[in-house]
C-alpha cells in the first residue's frame, strides 16, 4: 500500500533530466498547483518543472489572450502560497534586485491587491494623490 502512495521518479521527454511526480502520493503534485493552461491529454507524458515552465511562458507569448482568459476563469483555483513560486513565470528580478510578480502570478492569487502592481491584470491603476 506505501508504493501506491508515494513519489514517483519519472524522466522529462523534453529534457531527459530526472524530476519527482507527486500525483500518486494522496497530496497531488506540484504541477497542480500551476493553472490548468496546458490541456491534459492521455498518453501525454509529464514535463519536468524547468520545461513545463518554458511550455507555459512559450503559450503565453504566442496566445496571451487565449492564455489570460483560462486564468481569469481558473483563477484563485491554486493559490499563489499553495507550494513554489517559479522565477520567470510567477515573478522575476529587477535591476535593482526587486521581486516583481507577474500578470501569471496575479492571476493565480485570484484578486487584486489594488497596490497598483506593475503587471496588474485586473486593470487597477494607483492614483496619486
Amino acid at each position: 500500500m506505501d508504493s501506491f502512495f508515494s513519489n514517483q521518479e519519472k524522466v522529462c521527454p523534453h529534457c531527459c533530466k530526472s524530476f519527482v511526480c507527486g500525483a500518486s502520493n494522496g497530496k497531488g503534485c506540484w504541477c497542480m498547483e500551476l493553472p490548468p493552461l496546458l490541456p491534459v491529454e492521455a498518453g501525454n507524458q509529464c514535463l519536468c518543472p524547468d520545461c513545463l515552465s518554458s511550455e507555459i511562458k512559450a503559450k503565453l507569448k504566442a496566445e496571451p489572450g487565449k492564455v489570460m482568459a483560462a486564468l481569469r476563469k481558473n483563477a484563485g483555483k491554486a493559490g499563489p502560497d499553495a507550494g513554489f513560486l517559479q522565477q520567470g513565470l510567477d515573478y522575476y528580478i529587477n535591476e535593482e534586485g526587486n521581486w516583481v510578480f507577474t500578470a501569471f502570478y496575479h492571476l493565480k492569487k485570484g484578486y487584486c491587491c489594488q497596490n497598483g502592481c506593475k503587471h496588474c491584470p485586473y486593470g487597477f491603476k494607483k492614483t496619486e494623490k
